[in-house]
């Protein structure tokens, strides 16, 4: 499970640069439309 969140959080919140844009994985893949932050993944009920 953690293995599953880390890779959540590299592909969603973390964003880096290329070709001068700073986007996230998800982003440069039109899976996602904004750079989510570390509580949109990990939330308490």
């Amino acid at each position: 499970m953690a293995i599953t969140i880390l890779r959540t959080y590299y592909n969603f919140c973390m964003p880096f640069n290329s070709n001068g844009e700073k986007k996230t994985p998800a982003q440069r893949l039109g899976i996602a439309d904004k750079v989510y932050t570390w509580e949109d993944i990990i939330y308490k009920r």
